[in-house]
Order: structure tokens, then C-alpha cells, then sequence
């Protein structure tokens, strides 16, 4: 699909953020089911699904699936992405806080 074949209109928009909504909330319950999706793939699945979402639960999961890595490395780098994005949604949560 090119810029051209993308119909820019509130219409389409509302579709794409349907069919979005809709594919992520019938994956992420599926995860845990699914035989050979290894813990760093789902910490990059359950971390996406989080940022377009702005699901913090989303982060307990990729959090979950963190600490089950067992490669140190890879885990810590799953960790500092998750302590990234909590920390990002905790500043905008901030952010929003009356005063």
C-alpha cells in the first residue's frame, strides 16, 4: 500500500483505529496460549500494543514476560525498555494531574 492508495478521511481513520483496536484486544489475550512465541518477542508485542494503547496493564505483561528471559543481556534490555515506557507514562500521567 503507497500514500496514494490511503483514502485520507475521518471515515477511513475511524476504520484503522477500529481494526487496530480490534486486532490488538484479540492478540494480547491470546499470548500466553500461543506455543512458540518466545518471552522477548512478547515483551516487543505487549510493549507496542502498550504505546499505541496507553494500556499500562500492557507493561505489567511485558514486565511479566521480562523477567522469564533467560539470556542476561536480553533481559536487561527488555527491562530498560519497560523502565523507559512506565516512566514515560508516569510523566504524562504527571502531567495531567490537577493542581
Amino acid at each position: 500500500m503507497n500514500d496514494s492508495q490511503i483514502e485520507n478521511t475521518n471515515e477511513e481513520l475511524n476504520r484503522l483505529y477500529s481494526l487496530r483496536k480490534e486486532a490488538i484486544d484479540s492478540l494480547i489475550p491470546d499470548m500466553e496460549k500461543i506455543e512458540g512465541v518466545d518471552e522477548e518477542r512478547k515483551v516487543e508485542i505487549y510493549m507496542t500494543a502498550a504505546r499505541i494503547t496507553n494500556n499500562s496493564s500492557l507493561i505489567n505483561l511485558a514486565y511479566g514476560a521480562a523477567k522469564n528471559i533467560s539470556d542476561t543481556v536480553a533481559r536487561a534490555e527488555a527491562l530498560i525498555d519497560i523502565i523507559q515506557e512506565a516512566n514515560y507514562a508516569i510523566n504524562k500521567l504527571e502531567n495531567n494531574r490537577p493542581l
